[in-house]
């Protein structure tokens, strides 16, 4: 009997006994399952569903990150696995009103409040509680009514009243829409932008690989820090180039990529004053133009446009096309794009996307997500 037979079987005997509602439901009856429980059937479910993922019944949670509401309440975990004596990513949860919803995973490398803490050099072991109350959003401290945000390690200019505020509108939304994978769904009609194993050879560009890195324009300098959008619109075009599609300066390094993308998005003001934006980073409004500016000032051309509207139906329309994604993540307040992401495929209602702070492609659910835009790049 093969492995997978047995997987079937193990899947099979799981669900059967356990105390939920079959194939993950939720519904009044589904109050009861422990996170745990879910975690491990939703690794389970995607270890049978997709031919890439390496979770199997060896599969195992080897440690655990407990994440907080602004009441100190649980309300999402962070389960690190491991299958036999090998790592094997993490899968992470939320948890509302005692019913969980998977939020992402990814079959290797580390979680983002690892990857942001890891960056930062903060000791999550000195770290009583880590709050989140939002897609890409976490907070420590609060002692003394300040709380650090780990994605920038820069204090939020909000009262704890506010972030409660913000965190239960986001928690109201993952409640209305839970997400789990069902036992009987099929990952097989997934559809990647990224062809199966062409980033095999292919480095993604992070956040992290280009700060200190000097830029210069029009006798402006300016050194590189934690600038997501430019990493994320080279990390596309170097993308492209890898397949083919497109091309790059001839003998253009990574650095020199994201050297020209910096000025072509008119980050920090760089290239031109711009009076309509009073933020720091990139403007939303200057992504296409900055993008079509550098494939002009490249002698190539690129498909580059911004959809009026932030659909799932959308996205995936324009991932079947097999055209790469730019999206833009709300902010606290959702009034800038406080994060950009590359999605590079999906799966039913699971995207998947390089999040600019691992280099490991991890898998969200669409409705965890504070999309605020995306701008589609194709060659």
């Amino acid at each position: 009997m093969n492995k997978r037979n047995l997987f079937a079987i193990f899947l099979t005997f799981v669900l059967m006994f356990s105390s939920c509602v079959p194939a993950f439901a939720f519904d009044s009856d589904n109050a009861t399952i422990s996170p745990t429980d879910f975690a491990l059937k939703q690794v389970a479910v995607i270890g049978e569903s997709d031919a890439e993922c390496p979770w199997s019944e060896k599969t195992v949670i080897d440690s655990t990150i407990t994440l907080y509401n602004m009441e100190q309440k649980p309300n999402g975990f962070v389960f690190k696995l491991k299958t036999g004596a090998t790592e094997s990513g993490f899968i992470q949860i939320h948890v509302v009103d005692d019913a969980c919803s998977l939020y992402c995973y990814a079959y290797e490398g580390n979680s983002e409040i690892e990857c942001m803490t890891e960056y930062w050099k903060i000791d999550l072991n000195k770290t009583s509680h880590i709050y989140f109350i939002g897609s890409f959003k976490y907070l420590i401290g609060g002692d003394d009514g300040r709380y650090l945000d780990v994605s920038t390690n820069s204090y939020v200019d909000y009262s704890r009243n506010e972030l409660k505020t913000i965190e239960k509108a986001y928690a109201s939304r993952v409640e209305k829409s839970p997400v789990s994978i069902e036992a009987s769904s099929s990952m097989n009609t997934q559809k990647n932008a990224t062809p199966r194993g062409s980033d095999d050879e292919f480095t993604w560009p992070i956040t992290s690989d280009f700060t200190g890195l000097s830029i210069t324009h029009n006798g402006i300098t300016q050194t590189a820090h934690d600038h997501c959008t430019p990493t994320a619109a080279t990390a596309i075009v170097r993308y492209l180039n890898h397949l083919g599609r497109t091309q790059c300066s001839a003998g253009e390094t990574v650095n020199q990529t994201f050297r020209e993308m910096y000025i072509a998005l008119n980050t920090n003001e760089i290239r031109f004053e711009d009076s309509s934006y009073n933020g720091t980073g990139t403007a939303r409004t200057q992504i296409v133009a900055g993008i079509n500016y550098y494939a002009t000032q490249n002698g190539t051309t690129l498909t580059v446009a911004k959809p009026l509207l932030v659909t799932l139906s959308g996205m995936k329309s324009h991932l079947n096309k097999n055209r790469l994604l730019l999206v833009s993540l709300d902010d606290f307040a959702g009034t800038s794009g406080r994060h950009s992401v590359v999605v590079t495929g999906y799966s039913s209602d699971i995207l998947r996307i390089q999040n600019g702070w691992s280099r490991d492609r991890v898998s969200y659910a669409y409705s965890s997500l504070d999309i605020a835009q995306y701008v589609y790049i194709g060659a």
